[in-house]
């Protein structure tokens, strides 16, 4: 009879969140509001270490730019090879 196939016809993909049909677990709307709702409190709960994370991090970058720019002004008083080997004669001849 007409019931009996309709009965027997698979009727499309169904959710395991809340047994509908037509969507899965990731499109449910029940499945959603629970992970907002979850999501919400944990993102609540790190924001206190986020400033922490982002206070050591601005720290990383003050000293590697201090580094960088100590570093850049070493290269200004740089010394040729030349400047350095009249230096070493005239240190060993005083010798």
């Amino acid at each position: 009879t007409r019931n009996d196939e309709k009965a027997s016809q698979p009727k499309g993909v169904q959710c395991h969140e809340c047994e509908g049909y037509d969507h899965i677990r990731t499109e449910c709307a029940t499945y959603l509001k629970k992970q907002k709702k979850s999501l919400v409190v944990s993102w609540s709960d790190e924001d206190d270490s986020e400033e922490e994370v982002d206070s050591e991090t601005a720290k990383h970058v003050r000293a590697l730019t201090c580094i960088c720019m100590a570093d850049e002004e070493s290269h200004d008083e740089e010394v040729s090879y030349d400047e350095l080997a009249a230096s070493y004669k005239e240190t060993m001849h005083q010798k």
